[in-house]
């Protein structure tokens, strides 16, 4: 089922070399993630303003919001640091797009997409610091913030904070209504016990799809039919066992550790923003993971895949070029 979906982020690793040999620029990559967030914001607008459509409409509509809001995310979240390293009179114009499509989807009120902008905005902040610019970007940021969630958020977003109130008073009072966060907290159980019986080699991916299924449409798990952990290390831990669960951490953190270490062992501006770049975009989809399996589908796969490969490839390019 999910397992195929991993052979896409391989299917990227020609990447580098081809960025090397077409000697690609890394403004035209940005440039281009731009173009896609402006297209972002008027299909949004569109969907929330002039159809009126709220979260659960807009889900039936893209037929997976989660994914969706996930992988968009990150475009929107390259263009915000984008506008702070480029030196040029469109940065701030970039910067206003990169909010607009950030708010709007926190509009959706996808919870995953939510915790790390208070992270990103802080050590985007402290890094640019010396930018006159910020304090126009922080007065910008809390005056469109303000606006978009008063005549917007009502349907969205209020409601997701609502629901997340009642879901942890129902695990306080301990009710047996199956609830979001709820059902989550007993897959992370269920997950460890799959992997207690088979540590090794896990219980198999649809073995767990299928019984997650049946809880559900018992009743014990919120859902029609459940078929992952929501978490994609509990996922690995229970289908996979030990084997998977090194194996989702190599293709997560080691990248995070290279980009990690490129920024702080180069003096170079170009490399430096790369790889911050780079390091929020692994933090983001680790975000997501926490709370579903990021990796359900093949587009989200191949997305994480076309995304790491690209950066990396661009920062060895700049490398090359600096030496």
């Amino acid at each position: 089922m999910y397992n195929i979906n991993y052979i896409y982020i391989g299917a990227f690793l020609f990447i580098p070399a081809l960025i090397q040999a077409t000697n690609y620029k890394y403004t035209t990559f940005f440039n281009t993630i731009t173009f896609f967030n402006i297209i972002y914001i008027i299909f949004n607008i569109y969907l929330s303003f002039i159809l009126g459509l709220d979260r659960f409409q807009i889900n039936s509509k893209l037929g997976a919001l989660i994914n969706y809001d996930n992988m968009c995310i990150v475009f929107a979240i390259l263009s915000f640091i984008y506008s702070f390293h480029l030196k040029s009179k469109y940065s701030n114009v970039i910067l206003i797009i990169s909010f607009l499509s950030i708010l709007l989807n926190v509009n959706h009120a996808t919870r995953s997409t939510w915790m790390l902008l208070p992270f990103l905005f802080m050590t985007i902040f402290w890094v640019y610091r010396y930018k006159a610019k910020i304090f126009i970007v922080i007065s910008l940021f809390f005056s469109i913030l303000s606006l978009i969630f008063l005549f917007t958020t009502k349907n969205n977003f209020i409601p997701r904070i609502y629901d997340t109130i009642y879901d942890i008073n129902a695990m306080i009072h301990q009710s047996d209504k199956a609830t979001s966060i709820g059902s989550r907290i007993d897959m992370w159980r269920i997950a460890l016990g799959d992997f207690y019986q088979s540590p090794i080699y896990g219980k198999g991916t649809f073995n767990i799809a299928e019984n997650l299924c049946y809880l559900s449409q018992q009743g014990f798990l919120a859902g029609n039919c459940l078929t992952h952990m929501h978490n994609i290390f509990f996922q690995e831990l229970s289908t996979h066992g030990i084997l998977g669960f090194i194996s989702i951490c190599i293709i997560i953190f080691l990248p995070l550790i290279y980009f990690i270490r490129k920024y702080f062992n180069t003096d170079n501006s170009t490399i430096k923003f790369l790889s911050l770049s780079a390091s929020f975009c692994v933090l983001s989809f680790l975000a997501s993971s926490t709370t579903d399996f990021y990796f359900i589908s093949n587009i989200a796969a191949a997305f994480y895949g076309l995304i790491i490969f690209t950066l990396y490839g661009l920062i060895i390019s700049q490398e090359k070029n600096h030496i």
